[in-house]
């Protein structure tokens, strides 16, 4: 590998943690799912639409910043002997991570849309979808981290 492809392996996982830091900032928490109707009303009020749509944007380019450089680090991983499945194993389970990041903007944009507008059932529904999506991430983490633990054991 090049010196400016290491380089930019670099800057992209700088600029990954710095786009998940800001949406860590940007995105309001969402509420316990046995939130009060008012929290909830409070929470996904009109006002708070544009934090919404913002972390939605923020979320796919941190997505995309992420994919480009998990298939950089698995052509690092996979020249390693005997460790090319290992390494595309780590790239499958980056795939599942990163349509949950998917999955988690659109869940942003749907918020900014019904942010104010949307009745409370829907609502409250809403604010149960990001726990349907933290299975996904868990499965797509646990997959990458386990491969690439046994590339370098």
């Amino acid at each position: 590998m090049r010196k400016g492809e290491q380089l930019l392996i670099g800057i992209g996982g700088l600029v990954f943690v710095v786009l998940a830091l800001v949406i860590v900032a940007l995105v309001p928490m969402p509420p316990s799912v046995n939130a009060s109707s008012a929290s909830l009303a409070s929470h996904y009020a009109s006002d708070k639409r544009g934090l919404f749509f913002a972390g939605g944007f923020v979320t796919m380019a941190a997505v995309v910043v992420v994919m480009f450089w998990f298939t950089y680090f698995r052509d690092r991983l996979a020249v390693a002997p005997g460790a090319r499945r290992l390494a595309n194993a780590g790239l499958v389970g980056a795939i599942i991570f990163g349509a949950s990041g998917g999955m988690a903007a659109g869940h942003d944009f749907v918020l900014a849309d019904a942010a104010g507008k949307a009745s409370l059932t829907t609502i409250r529904v809403l604010n149960y979808l990001p726990d349907l999506n933290l299975g996904l991430t868990s499965i797509g983490v646990v997959i990458f981290l386990l491969a690439t633990a046994l590339v370098v054991i």
